[in-house]
């Protein structure tokens, strides 16, 4: 099976500084992989790589089936990609509903001329949309708060936001950094069943996470960066035994 994600030999540097190193992974259609390793290791940028908010200076990434290296955000987006990022990127001035709302994708809206000659098929879209919008918002409890404002929500309730704002989207491949920073059990709990709803459904996802007692029930394989290289790759059961891993987090000074 051909990967959804492979990344061959890719490098970037921030000046002197080796970011990430000829760096080379694959993921599968539906697989989960945790990407961890110590502050510094990274992993954000290939992240930032990955989803074009940066640009490699050497080797490929190519997401389905296609070369990416000097892509725009928006049109790896089109493609099917959703990302997260540590700081949050709901639009804080809108209710939990519409930033669920803009979260779908409707091309056709670009041409007005195609939405009136087929108003009903279209019109017909966004109602299915209303109703499953809704009843994801029920399921994950935050439909009494749905026409908040989201700025007025907790930190854990924008986190488990950003999550469905993916979910809704229904892409390809997932890239969620640092998801379980900062929230509660419960809001973890949450997480999760959007995780496994996605994975179900053919989602693929790359997850940085420093807590892996949430990150690894939930992964298939994990990548282990250190100083902008790969050092290892294994089972979320056994990868602690790997000595690199425990020199990269026990024996830096």
């Amino acid at each position: 099976m051909t990967p959804i994600l492979r990344i061959e030999n890719v490098s970037f540097n921030f000046g002197a500084i080796k970011a990430v190193n000829n760096v080379s992974m694959a993921i599968s259609k539906g697989e989960v992989v945790a990407l961890i390793g110590p502050n510094g290791a990274g992993k954000t940028t290939l992240l930032n790589l990955i989803s074009g908010l940066l640009n490699p200076l050497s080797g490929k990434i190519i997401f389905r089936g296609r070369l990416i290296n000097d892509f725009k955000t928006y049109e790896i987006s089109q493609m099917g990609l959703a990302r997260t990022f540590q700081e949050g990127s709901s639009f804080l001035n809108l209710s939990v509903y519409d930033n669920l709302l803009v979260s779908k994708k409707y091309g056709y809206l670009e041409n007005p001329v195609i939405y009136l000659l087929k108003f009903r098929k279209y019109k017909k879209i966004e109602m299915n949309d209303i109703k499953n919008l809704t009843e994801t918002l029920e399921y994950f409890g935050l439909s009494k708060i749905k026409d908040l404002e989201t700025k007025k929500l907790s930190f854990g309730q924008i986190k488990l936001l950003e999550i469905i704002r993916i979910m809704v989207q229904n892409p390809n491949l997932a890239l969620l950094d640092e998801p379980f920073a900062g929230v509660s059990p419960y809001v973890v709990d949450h997480i999760h069943k959007a995780i496994v709803k996605m994975k179900e459904k053919g989602t693929s996802f790359l997850i940085v996470d420093h807590r892996i007692h949430y990150l690894f029930p939930l992964v298939d394989r994990v990548v282990v960066m250190a100083k902008g290289e790969i050092i290892a790759e294994g089972l979320p059961e056994t990868i602690h035994l790997n000595p690199k891993v425990a020199k990269a987090y026990f024996s830096e000074s």
